[in-house]
């Protein structure tokens, strides 16, 4: 849900919403932003550029820029798009904005055929994106890290497998675990998981720390060593990074049946280092709103 521009106005067409500037900038001539919310399925920022240009071959000349990353009012990651191009031969500017949810995405697009609006539409669309509001709460969270170079991701629910290209011949496994709603400190996170693996057959054979670690972006945690194997099968080496902020947990694990496996360990400490912490929400002032659209209030 997006707040309502002062001074604009607003059509309802099926599950969308469009918005237009009022008549003193001569308003739907100008340009709209349209909105949509709960679209599935959920896709990188690329893929919905991609296919909503599809759908308007009479935009030409097209250039896009990189996403710009974005957070809302609520802590939800959100992007922002602009795509430069012209209509009948003159220049015209989309804006896409986009806020991520677990298994959709919210979407405003702006379109302007006036140069002279181009800027006003891309302040409106990203002060939107950040306003919009998905009311999901506090819950399990994806977060932002660095994926493990060359390596290949298998999305399981909210988890995260990342596999080397020589899988299975090099037997390693990096799991990225969504963020937990805090509840427990990060041993206990170490307990669930050797029950969980002994109640599967796991023998644990040896076990190392906890160790302090910290990611570059502010998160400090616990780090263990973990060494057993499930029945006749090779020995299975394991490490358990846990960050605890004020709100999450955030938990890493890498399993590898390589003897020598200080590379896959290396690699492993660098993406539980990349890790950052759930966006905290934070206020937007209505002021914000008021400057946005006051050369266009009535």
């Amino acid at each position: 849900m997006i707040p309502h521009p002062r001074g604009w106005s607003k059509v309802f067409s099926g599950d969308a919403l469009t918005l237009c500037p009022p008549a003193s900038v001569a308003g739907p001539q100008v340009g709209a932003i349209r909105y949509r919310e709960r679209v599935r399925p959920l896709v990188r920022a690329s893929v919905v550029v991609e296919k909503l240009l599809s759908r308007f071959p009479q935009f030409g000349n097209v250039s896009v820029s990189r996403p710009e990353m974005l957070v809302t009012s609520e802590g939800e990651y959100a992007a922002h798009v602009v795509v430069s191009g012209t209509m009948d031969g003159k220049p015209a500017q989309r804006d896409v904005g986009l806020v991520f949810g677990d298994d959709f995405y919210s979407m405003l697009s702006g379109l302007c055929v006036v140069s002279e609006e181009f800027a006003a539409f891309t302040r409106a669309v990203k002060l939107l994106v950040k306003m919009d509001s998905l009311a999901l709460g506090v819950r399990r969270r994806r977060y932002l890290y660095t994926p493990p170079a060359d390596w290949q991701g298998l999305v399981r629910g909210f988890t995260t497998e990342w596999s080397p290209v020589d899988f299975p011949r090099n037997h390693s496994l990096i799991h990225v675990f969504p963020a937990n709603p805090l509840g427990d400190e990060p041993a206990r996170v170490l307990e669930n998981m050797l029950a969980e693996d002994e109640a599967g057959g796991f023998v644990l054979e040896g076990q190392r720390g906890p160790e302090p670690i910290a990611s570059l972006h502010g998160l400090s945690g616990l780090a263990w060593k973990i060494v057993g194997r499930f029945g006749d099968k090779p020995r299975s080496f394991r490490d358990l990074v846990v960050f605890k902020d004020p709100r999450y947990l955030y938990s890493l694990r890498l399993e590898t049946m390589q003897e020598e496996r200080a590379a896959e360990r290396q690699l492993f400490l660098e993406v539980a280092r990349s890790v950052h912490p759930i966006p905290v929400p934070t206020r937007v002032e209505p002021k914000e709103v008021g400057n946005l659209v006051g050369h266009w209030v009535l």
